[in-house]
């Protein structure tokens, strides 16, 4: 069955509708290149502790120059910088919000700035905006992806697979990968969960925002190298007992 004419109600109009928006990306692309001299993704970083000490930095390349809506809306909300949210109150900034759901083999979700548990947060356009298009598939793990609550609902909550998740294909939006720090993923996979799937430990941004552009072949590797996985997480329970 082809991707694009899947027959769930709704759903096969909106894959029409985003696979020609593609198919008029790329007859621009190279018009657009020439007057710009390239594409240009922003890279972010979050810094990730679990039960208040740190294990290391998740690294994204966003595609930027593909959904540059949702892009400028991750973007914004790692650096900051627009400030108190009209709905919520609260400032714009993933600093300091957690992970509140885990689900192994699946996915890892955070975001909500406001509320922590999945039933908050906002995006820097007001409370939601619309799916800007589904131009990749949930193929593999490392891919970050818009969590919602429908059609045209992203707000500021995301999620990071861990494996492939071909039943979200055209009905969540892929705008970035991870390029450092997969085994930090990894290792918050590990963390157990309540039967809720929220992380018995403390997982927490502490710390997000831009980094400088650089070559993927320079964006291998994560943490600071003193610990091992293993370590870190060990280290985390112990805190924790």
């Amino acid at each position: 069955l082809d991707w694009r004419q899947d027959v769930t109600p709704g759903r096969s109009h909106r894959m029409l509708k985003f696979t020609h928006e593609y198919y008029r990306y790329q007859q621009n692309k190279h018009k657009q290149s020439k007057q710009t001299g390239g594409f240009h993704r922003d890279q972010c970083f979050l810094a990730i502790s679990v039960n208040n000490r740190g294990i290391g930095e998740i690294h994204v390349k966003l595609y930027s120059d593909q959904l540059p809506r949702t892009c400028e809306n991750f973007r914004a909300l790692c650096t900051g910088e627009k400030g108190q949210g009209k709905i919520w109150k609260k400032p714009l900034h993933y600093k300091n919000s957690n992970f509140h759901r885990v689900i192994p083999k699946f996915m890892i979700q955070g975001g909500d700035f406001s509320h922590g548990n999945g039933s908050g947060g906002e995006s820097i356009f007001g409370e939601t905006f619309e799916d800007e298009g589904f131009l990749h598939r949930h193929n593999r793990a490392g891919l970050l992806s818009m969590a919602n609550a429908g059609v045209d609902t992203n707000g500021s909550q995301f999620f990071i697979t861990l494996a492939p998740a071909p039943h979200l294909d055209g009905l969540h939006v892929i705008f970035g990968e991870v390029i450092k720090g997969m085994e930090i993923v990894q290792l918050i996979e590990q963390i157990d969960t309540s039967e809720s799937n929220r992380p018995k430990m403390p997982v927490k941004i502490t710390d997000c925002g831009m980094l400088p552009i650089r070559d993927d072949a320079d964006a291998d590797g994560a943490g600071d190298g003193s610990d091992s996985d293993g370590e870190r997480l060990k280290k985390a329970e112990q805190q924790q007992s």
